[in-house]
């Protein structure tokens, strides 16, 4: 069954991009988009999926969200590396569409520069 999936994807030192997509196999979507298996944080009423083992394979990071109002990385902060997608899910646990909190919510993600010049995006969860 088919199905038009509202959702969001961020690559290392890009921004957030929405996209609409009508798919019927949305693991296929999910591991097409991250290079690989993939790994789901929950977060806010959004799955956030990534590489399963993009920071083993030494992925640039694109996304942190902090935790901890520390200017550092502490062990309370996520940070995730390679290509991300962003979806919600259902009662049942299946991949569905953004709603518009969702949404809200990845609009107030921001990019900073780190390190030699390099860009992530960073969410404040705190």
């Amino acid at each position: 069954m088919y199905q038009n999936l509202i959702y969001a994807t961020a690559k290392p030192g890009e921004q957030v991009i929405f996209n609409e997509k009508k798919v019927s196999d949305t693991l296929s979507l999910l591991q097409d988009h991250v290079g690989g298996y993939v790994d789901c944080v929950h977060f806010e009423g959004i799955d956030i999926w990534c590489h399963d083992e993009g920071m083993l394979l030494g992925l640039e990071p694109s996304l942190i969200i902090k935790n901890d109002p520390s200017p550092r990385l502490t062990q309370r902060d996520i940070m995730l590396a390679g290509p991300i997608i962003m979806t919600s899910h259902d009662d049942e646990g299946e991949t569905v569409s953004l709603n518009l909190k969702a949404i809200d919510t990845l609009l107030q993600i921001r990019q900073i520069t780190y390190g030699s010049g390099k860009k992530v995006l960073i969410f404040f969860n705190y």
